[in-house]
């Protein structure tokens, strides 16, 4: 794997569009969107990667094989936009009528398809292999893996729901990437079209159908049409100036063509091939009746994406591109050296999943209904809000923001548990499925000068001590809102069991399906509390006396992924966050008492459901460290002080019981 094929986190072999692209100066290259970088803190412009990446090839022979085969290219462009003219009218009425769209489809598919055959040309003159006898062997190793593209999907939607507020030249780079990586099953569809064989029993046909249900799914979200429609919006808008970009010829030539044909392909099918394929969550969850409207209104956004790409397809200069693409590449690179570079508040760095993080450890099979979670579309979007929310009291539907295999937990985990046999499950220690202080210094916070030179240090010892984390299943009544004054929570059965009475401190976290509550305590002969001049002393004391809305604008946290998955580790930053600004929070205050914290992580945007979201699935997996603290926002408030830290080593949500309310 060369370099930057590394840092994008692909191998040559999966993408090799990229690899003939550059070598071929009249095309696209596949991966100039990487130009957004793999790393968060890098900036470069689009042009400047394709600079990057053609200066990896060997240019005299790549001229020489775009010589030899540039006849094929456009030969099999014609034959399938012929075999795509031939197929229009059995494309699906209600999405891409006509021959002209079909056509277009064909045509770039044929194309796609002869740039792969260039590049297993480009292979037979390199190193040789096993494959140069069987040229269709090599192009099904080329193709991305069933569970490499539901990764990609999955992280697509995050990417887009993540840069909503970005510029749209993100979230389109984004779709060019995820859509771009199914560009090659597609291009099976046309091989299977050309020799008779595209009927849906077929198993060969079978397998493509499924490698594109991930991409079928993720168009039918909100956020995928937005920037979808931004996407054609922003083409339309280049080839009106005579400005487009050959980032902008490739999603003519890749991504629209890739995206057309998945959705008439897999719109097309029967009810029982489509039965067969992976399904979305709502339909576990929800009425046969509202299903149905779920899927008129996905219908809907199909059909939005459709018009939209026709839109930008059927222009006559746009068909003149794709006919002589080699002539507007030449035109587009007289266009780059004249116009000014991106800025980079308009360019920024997105990081795309290395290639084989979706078979990291514990990752579940491609049979397993649970990657289904993160196709649903109701999730996050307009389609169904009824789904979303927790209610504060009354009859909840927590259970129906349930994964499949949290709802299997629930199912096996149905009874209910006291407080005691909870805090036994869920215990302090060093194994799975345990919690433990954490040590506080490992968290940078606010150094003293923070305000002059925005330095951070670590933070001294923790402020509180930690006495408890309960974790639970969220009963059919809904969320508990005040555990601190409930019998049956650690607050009052620690103070009944020990005596112990000093002033408490509890968080309640609400995250559906799951509800956790952490218990900490003040220590009267604390150092920091001893002074009350120092910083720790004034800041708690101003967090006491504040009401509910200042405390929102100054408390902190701090999630650390320490062991996880990758994808959940880009959903949770780290990075400190007023999370009363983020999430619905309450405050419970009895002065002498104790002070609670109450978080509905349900109230939040798109962007915290779907980190959360990401979170619970893959709680088996996780290290979570959890820091707490008060933000000093003055120079007599630093510097700051961790209040404390938690460590939730592999949560088993088999072993997490529903509270037991009547305890």
């Amino acid at each position: 794997m060369d370099a930057a094929a590394e840092k994008r986190g692909t191998c040559t072999k999966k993408r090799p569009e990229a690899s003939l692209d550059s070598a071929l100066p009249g095309l696209p290259a596949r991966s100039a969107t990487a130009g957004f970088g793999s790393s968060s803190s890098s900036v470069c412009s689009p042009q400047e990667t394709r600079d990057q990446l053609e200066q990896k090839f060997d240019k005299e022979f790549s001229k020489h094989i775009h010589k030899k085969n540039k006849l094929a290219k456009y030969g099999l462009g014609a034959l399938g936009a012929g075999i795509g003219g031939a197929v229009g009218v059995a494309a699906s009425p209600l999405l891409i009528p006509g021959l002209a769209v079909a056509a277009l489809v064909g045509g770039a598919g044929g194309y796609q398809f002869a740039k792969r055959l260039g590049k297993q040309e480009l292979q037979r003159h390199g190193a040789g292999g096993a494959h140069q006898a069987n040229p269709e062997a090599a192009a099904a190793e080329c193709r991305p893996t069933l569970r490499r593209l539901r990764y990609l999907a999955k992280w697509g939607h995050f990417q887009l729901i993540e840069f909503e507020e970005a510029a749209p030249e993100l979230r389109c780079a984004v779709l060019d990437e995820v859509a771009g990586s199914f560009s090659p099953w597609v291009q099976k569809i046309y091989l299977l079209r050309a020799k008779g064989m595209l009927v849906e029993t077929d198993p060969e046909v079978f397998e493509v159908l499924q490698h594109l249900a991930p991409l079928y799914n993720l168009l039918q979200r909100r956020a995928t049409v937005d920037a979808m429609v931004e996407s054609t919006k922003m083409a339309n808008a280049a080839f009106d100036e005579s400005a487009a970009d050959n980032i902008c010829v490739e999603r003519c030539h890749v991504v629209f063509p890739t995206i057309l044909e998945t959705i008439s392909t897999l719109d097309r099918l029967s009810s029982a091939t489509r039965e067969m394929l992976p399904k979305d969550a709502e339909q576990e969850i929800v009425a046969e009746e509202e299903f149905s409207a779920q899927r008129r209104h996905r219908q809907h956004r199909l059909q939005k994406i459709v018009d939209a790409i026709r839109q930008v397809l059927e222009r006559t200069d746009v068909q003149e591109i794709l006919a002589d693409p080699h002539h507007h590449s030449q035109q587009a690179a007289t266009h780059a050296a004249m116009a000014e570079p991106a800025s980079p508040a308009t360019v920024r760095a997105f990081e795309l999943p290395p290639e084989g993080v979706e078979n990291e450890a514990g990752a579940k099979s491609d049979e397993d209904g649970d990657d289904d979670g993160y196709f649903s579309v109701s999730s996050g979007d307009e389609a169904a809000p009824q789904l979303r929310r927790c209610k504060s009291g009354g009859s909840s539907r927590c259970a129906k923001e349930a994964s499949p295999s949290s709802r299997r937990a629930r199912a096996a985990s149905d009874a209910t548990a006291s407080c005691e046999r909870r805090a036994a499950s869920f215990c302090r220690g060093t194994g799975n499925h345990t919690w433990q202080a954490w040590d506080a210094s490992l968290c940078r916070v606010r150094s003293q000068s923070y305000l002059k030179d925005k330095k951070k240090e670590p933070s001294g010892p923790a402020m509180l001590e930690l006495l408890n984390c309960d974790i639970f299943q969220i009963g059919e009544d809904g969320p508990v809102m005040n555990p601190a004054s409930h019998p049956g929570f650690f607050p009052a059965y620690h103070r009944r069991t020990t005596g112990d009475t000093r002033f408490l401190f509890v968080q309640n976290w609400v995250f559906p399906p799951y509800q956790s509550v952490m218990t900490a305590a003040l220590n009267l002969d604390a150092a920091w509390l001893q002074d009350l001049d120092s910083p720790q002393a004034k800041v708690w004391k101003a967090f006491l006396d504040a009401d509910n809305e200042m405390r929102r604008r100054t408390f902190k946290v701090f999630i650390v992924v320490e062991q996880g998955p990758w994808l959940v580790r880009r959903a949770l930053p780290a990075i400190p966050v007023l999370i009363g600004t983020k999430v619905k929070m309450e405050s419970f205050h009895k002065p002498g008492d104790y002070l609670e914290l109450v978080f509905d992580t349900s109230s939040g945007g798109n962007m915290e459901r779907l980190g959360v979201s990401t979170c619970c699935k893959a709680l088996p997996r996780l290290q979570l460290v959890f820091n707490c603290l008060i933000e000093g926002q003055t120079e007599d408030q630093l510097p700051e002080n961790v209040l404390f830290s938690a460590s939730m080593l592999n949560l088993d949500p088999a072993k997490l019981f529903v509270p037991n309310m009547c305890d």
